[in-house]
């Protein structure tokens, strides 16, 4: 598809989710108030086995949390990085982006210095699905 092709559709897209002028917004109905007594408190959710974690270049390292066998992620990571059962350092972490991998697994990439607080987020945010947090 060309650029123009592209920008086409996506005048049009906009322009179909783009209200009438003269649309009257549709009634909201008022929030339902419980009379029921209070249901117990939900089971905390589990927490997820470490996997294990890929430390990469010395500025970020991903835990993976799941579980699934790791020996395709200690494969993957060996291209990349220095493979270990235990977690990463939480010393020095600059903040963390956590996201969904294929297969159930949980990904929480942590970066570290020379990078900074706001481009581990700027990062993240570049990241499909990926959830910053800030380093406490």
């Amino acid at each position: 598809m060309d650029k123009a092709s592209f920008l086409s559709v996506i005048l049009l897209a906009a322009i179909a989710c783009t209200p009438a002028p003269d649309a009257t917004p549709a009634p909201v109905a008022p929030p339902t108030v419980s009379t029921a007594p209070d249901a117990p408190p939900s089971a905390p959710a589990p927490v997820a086995t470490l996997m294990g974690s890929c430390f990469i270049q010395g500025v970020a390292c991903s835990d993976y949390y799941g579980a699934v066998e790791a020996t395709t992620l200690k494969t993957v990571c060996a291209s990349v990085g220095t493979w270990s059962d235990t977690a990463c350092p939480a010393e020095g972490q600059q903040g963390t982006c956590t996201k969904s991998e294929p297969g159930g697994i949980v990904n929480k990439t942590h970066s570290y210095a020379p990078g900074t607080p706001e481009i581990a987020k700027q990062a993240c945010d570049n990241t499909p699905g990926g959830t910053f947090t800030p380093a406490t």
